[in-house]
C-alpha cells in the first residue's frame, strides 16, 4: 500500500524524533563547551592570582643584606 499525504510514512516521525535528539545533543555539547571554557578561564585566573601572591611575597622578602 502506497503512503499518501494523509498517511505519512512511519519513518517520518522517527526522522523527526532523531532530528530533535540531534538538536538536543548539539545544544548540550554547546553548553558543555561553554562551561569548560568558563572553568578553564577561572582556573587560569586563580593561577595568575596565586603567582601574583608569590611574587609579592618574594618582593616583600627582598634581598637580605
Amino acid at each position: 500500500m502506497a503512503h499518501t499525504p494523509a498517511d505519512p510514512a512511519p519513518h517520518t516521525s522517527e526522522a523527526a524524533r532523531t532530528a530533535a535528539e540531534l538538536t538536543a545533543a548539539q545544544e548540550r555539547e554547546t553548553r558543555l563547551r561553554a562551561a569548560h571554557e568558563f572553568y578553564a578561564a577561572e582556573l587560569e585566573h586563580d593561577r595568575v592570582l596565586a603567582l601574583r601572591g608569590e611574587l609579592e611575597l618574594l618582593r616583600d622578602a627582598g634581598p637580605r643584606d
